[in-house]
């Protein structure tokens, strides 16, 4: 025997031979326990494998002892890494572990409480708690009695949060007639269901749409409805995504940073060959449809996870650069169009900020809230930064770059020749006619 019981847990669930039970460990003091008897303090952490182990999946059948299982699972949540969260939902999606009032089911078959329930829904009867903090669920640790399993835990391993039939007879009781959910709570309904689409299964969203329910309430079109609003959304995105990084992908080129081959703008100005490889990059979505998905997308957003922080620190450096070569120069503020509200100091506060951003996400990859620490959750929260610092210092060798000095960075090329001092005096004349509150308003927004 090298252990002893370190967490109280309950007597209902087995102990491994090598641990003390916590009835007789009870009896010394944690000195006597370490240093007279050299025992060890074992957690119920200490102990996941043993209880994932197959020949103790008999323990869930039970419901006091899933109870139990599921409650310290929850609490040592905050402790498992994606490996092991992978794993358990795996073991436990298969087995009848969850306590509801139809008796024992699978996690897919269970549905965390809530007012949308009808009382024939399969509803869990384990004392839920809501989502917590990694502090508040290491709090209730020491509370074994509780038996306390949160709802970030059960949604992790699969429970559901929305019953379609339950929500449709929500509804129906909730209409007080066809006319006055056509004309009044439709749209109530399609937001309140929009909502809810995030904990909808695939099965769920499918059912919802051929309900009969929505067809009998001379809604029939609410189907195409909701395709049409999840494809204008998902459209919207892409469209986005393959304008700038089309235009991007032509500005480098132009700068002799990628092939010459997408420097080629049509007469409309469309930069046609980097608009055909960003749509064709975007096919790589339907890798979504094989088993390995998940994985190549976690993958794929690891390199872009960190680009809004890159983008929006390099535009306020961009900023403070260009006002200082605008000054060494020689230059005036006068001779610009345009000036910055807050000047070159809110460039440096925002550049500290996205500085400071990512020094916190190199901090949680190093050591996540949620989870151990590994090479895998490092490389998908910080992949970005890395190899945004391998291709600035791969650059900077090959091309043999030296650092541009604010003295010597080109204000000319590309320049617009403008009349500066007449658009100048036409704004201020402008400003002169505002009223005072407009006056305050720009100068303080």
């Amino acid at each position: 025997m090298n252990y002893y019981d370190a967490s109280n847990i309950s007597s209902i669930l087995p102990l491994p031979l090598y641990v003390l039970p916590i009835n007789i460990a009870g009896h010394f003091s944690q000195d006597q326990l370490q240093h007279n008897l050299f025992l060890a303090p074992c957690t119920f952490k200490d102990l996941i494998e043993f209880y994932l182990y197959e020949n103790r999946h008999y323990l869930y059948h039970n419901i006091t002892a899933s109870t139990c299982l599921l409650s310290n699972l929850s609490k040592y949540s905050s402790h498992f890494s994606e490996s092991k969260w992978l794993e358990i939902k795996n073991i436990l999606s298969n087995i009848k572990c969850i306590p509801t009032i139809q008796g024992m089911k699978l996690p897919n078959e269970s549905y965390i409480p809530s007012h949308m329930l009808t009382s024939d829904s399969p509803a869990i009867t384990l004392n839920i708690l809501p989502d917590k903090t990694t502090t508040e669920n290491q709090r209730n640790i020491n509370n074994p009695d509780e038996n306390l399993v949160s709802t970030y835990f059960l949604k992790q391993i699969g429970c559901r949060m929305l019953n379609i039939q339950s929500i449709i007879k929500y509804w129906q009781m909730n209409s007080n007639n066809r006319t006055g959910l056509n004309q009044v709570n439709i749209q109530t309904l399609i937001k309140s269901l929009m909502k809810e689409r995030k904990y909808m299964t695939d099965e769920d969203f499918k059912a919802l749409k051929q309900s009969l329910f929505l067809q009998d309430a001379g809604i029939k079109v609410l189907p195409s409805i909701f395709n049409a609003v999840i494809l204008c959304a998902v459209l919207s995105v892409g469209n986005s995504s393959v304008y700038g990084a089309s235009r991007t992908l032509c500005a480098l080129a132009e700068n002799n940073q990628a092939p010459k081959l997408f420097t080629y703008i049509d007469r409309k100005g469309r930069s046609l060959s980097a608009l055909a490889l960003s749509i064709i990059i975007g096919f790589i979505a339907y890798v979504n449809c094989a088993k390995v998905g998940t994985k190549v997308f976690d993958w794929l957003l690891a390199p872009s996870g960190l680009s809004a922080f890159f983008t929006w620190g390099s535009i306020c450096a961009c900023h403070i650069m260009f006002r200082l070569a605008w000054k060494a120069q020689g230059h005036t503020l006068d001779e610009l169009a345009f000036v910055s509200p807050f000047r070159i100091v809110g460039s440096c506060f925002g550049l500290l900020l996205n500085i400071l951003c990512l020094i916190a996400q190199f901090c949680i990859a190093v050591s996540p809230i949620r989870g151990s620490a590994s090479a895998k959750s490092f490389f998908e929260a910080y992949l970005a930064a890395l190899l945004v610092i391998v291709s600035y210092i791969v650059w900077k060798i090959w091309k043999r770059t030296s650092i541009v000095r604010p003295s010597t960075i080109d204000l000319e090329t590309e320049r617009r020749i403008l009349n500066v001092q007449q658009l100048i005096d036409e704004e201020r004349a402008e400003r002169r006619a505002w009223p005072i509150w407009k006056k305050v308003f720009y100068e303080c927004c």
